[in-house]
């Protein structure tokens, strides 16, 4: 790992940031996915809302304008901890929710605010604090240390969901869902608390304070750059890619697969130790040939990967989210360490923190409306008893193949883009 982490005064940052990141990403594993689906199915959220609330992170990205205004500080550091304390306390309160006593509407919408709040205050904070820590690392070497972040993140994680499966499986065989929430409220909490040590402890880059920005001055900027355009279209054709079906796969796997908590956490053991292997290569190769190669062969590989979520269906659902998670990590983990970094080297300096805002109020509603549009597709095929045309098939499987498409569709702008950037 030393290798990847280059020495200078800003050195404690990075390691700092590896840990923060893994932390983080404890809590969104149990606050997404196959767990959220737990969590809603015992407080009476229905399957159609279920997928909604997966997708709101994508909407509530447009509350990144927010950050252009507190870009102008002089210190990231003040603004970004108080903020990813308070969203990371919020989450801890979510499963503390069944124990309000409410009606299951009443329920339904304290947790869609608990959960937009979080989300809404961890957005602000997220382009700041990208800014701040990957600004430090110099270009080269972000691609790389991108990887490092990722691996980390995957070893430690795998162990964090087989241990919360594990409890989750053992409080539903004794009848202790109560005791599952309190376990995952107290969890989050000190976890949060761990997150907050690593910020204070990382440095930040002294800057004269720039005054407050315009924000339609800011975008108007950005939007005359073309590639930046370029890669805004190649951004939200990979944003609605993964969202017309990824929110849906959660319950798929629970209701319709019946799949057990352990058997998914196999699939988190499958994309870890996968992601692990492909980020170690894509890490290097990144520092020796650049990242163009590497980037169009993670857009087919992804883009495969969803073929196999068409082709899962009762009795053979396991096997093929396998290979799902298999394909995926691997097409995954050539995207993941470039698609957000390259963004820093596209703009300047001081349009880093308005690029990304711009991005999320673009992308976010985008993708949030390409989940809003498929659930009452989910809807209409379940309602017809998952015969279409007379075939049986699933909703779940027509999404797949509609993300293979798409996904198609971002790695050809993207070859226009690196093309473009090349000349």
């Amino acid at each position: 790992m030393k290798k990847y982490l280059p020495k200078d005064e800003y050195y404690i940052n990075r390691p700092m940031y590896v840990l923060h990141a893994a932390l983080a990403y404890f809590i969104t594993l149990i606050t997404s996915g196959a767990y959220l689906a737990k969590l809603t199915t015992t407080i009476g959220i229905s399957d159609e809302m279920t997928a909604v609330l997966s997708a709101v992170t994508s909407l509530a990205g447009v509350f990144q304008l927010l950050s252009i205004p507190l870009a102008s500080r002089a210190r990231a550091k003040r603004t970004v901890i108080p903020l990813q304390i308070a969203y990371q306390l919020l989450y801890a309160a979510l499963y503390l929710i069944p124990f309000l006593g409410l009606s299951g509407g009443t329920n339904s919408a304290v947790f869609f605010v608990c959960i937009f709040l979080s989300l809404v205050l961890q957005q602000v904070s997220a382009p700041l604090k990208f800014n701040w820590f990957m600004g430090l690392v110099p270009s080269r070497e972000r691609p790389a240390f991108q990887s490092v972040v990722q691996i980390f993140s995957h070893i430690s994680g795998l162990a964090f969901t087989f241990t919360a499966s594990w409890l989750i499986d053992r409080f539903e065989k004794s009848g202790n869902l109560s005791g599952m929430f309190i376990t995952f409220s107290a969890v989050i909490l000190v976890i949060s608390l761990l997150n907050m040590l690593t910020l204070i402890a990382s440095k930040e880059k002294e800057t004269e304070p720039r005054g407050k920005q315009n924000v339609f001055a800011a975008f108007s900027a950005l939007v005359r750059n073309r590639g930046f355009l370029l890669y805004l279209l190649m951004y939200l054709l990979n944003s609605v890619g993964t969202n017309l079906s990824g929110p849906f796969l959660g319950t798929y796997q629970i209701k319709e697969l019946g799949l057990s908590m352990v058997r998914i956490s196999v699939f988190n053991a499958i994309t870890v130790v996968t992601s692990v292997s492909a980020l170690t290569l894509f890490g290097r190769l990144s520092k020796k040939k650049g990242m163009t190669g590497i980037m169009l062969c993670g857009f087919v590989i992804t883009a495969l990967s969803y073929t196999m979520v068409s082709l899962a269906a009762p009795g053979r659902g396991f096997l093929f989210f396998c290979l799902y998670y298999l394909i995926h990590a691997i097409g995954g983990s050539a995207t993941s360490i470039g698609i957000d970094t390259m963004l820093l080297d596209i703009v300047g300096e001081n349009e880093r923190v308005s690029a990304i805002a711009l991005r999320s109020v673009i992308i976010g509603p985008i993708a949030f409306l390409t989940t809003i549009v498929m659930t009452p597709f989910l809807s209409f095929v379940q309602g017809r008893g998952n015969v279409l045309f007379g075939i049986p098939v699933y909703a779940q499987q027509i999404m797949g193949a509609l993300s293979c498409v798409v996904i198609l569709c971002a790695g050809v702008v993207y070859r226009v883009f690196a093309s473009r950037q090349k000349k």
